[in-house]
């Protein structure tokens, strides 16, 4: 799978294990690109992973959490988002089937009470573009 570009995928432990994986692999002279191969990804993660062993041992394998701003919904409330957008922007009172950015903010304002959403508000009047994601 050499060259993957795919965002990490499974819980913490389960990328500790793989790095680890790795690393025996490794430990058992198997070249990196097998290596790489063999837990599915791309060689240079696995000689930064080998670089982080060397320099840290086990706590250098450790899966950190991703950088990012918090979420300003919590977990019902992104449910409750789900619920909304699969209903269609119709159901939700919009006249045309297709969500767009502003109506999307205007949603979670309006359902979700979340009102500091400064972060999403798109400028301008949002026209549809050409790949927007039309959900009913």
């Amino acid at each position: 799978m050499g060259g993957a570009a795919c965002a990490q995928q499974g819980s913490p432990a389960d990328l500790e294990k793989r790095r680890l994986r790795a690393i025996e692999l490794l430990q058992d002279d198997v070249p990196v690109l097998v290596v790489a191969d063999c837990v599915g990804v791309d060689r240079r993660s696995v000689r930064r992973w080998k670089r982080a062993y060397r320099r840290r041992g086990r706590r250098g394998l450790r899966a950190r959490p991703a950088p990012g701003r918090p979420s300003k919904l919590s977990t019902s409330q992104r449910r409750q988002l789900v619920r909304l957008i699969v209903a269609g922007p119709e159901a939700a009172g919009y006249g045309m089937s297709l969500w767009t950015g502003r109506r999307l903010v205007d949603l979670i304002r309006r359902h979700l009470c979340v009102a500091n959403m400064n972060a999403l508000r798109p400028s301008g009047d949002n026209p549809p573009v050409p790949g927007s994601i039309d959900l009913t």
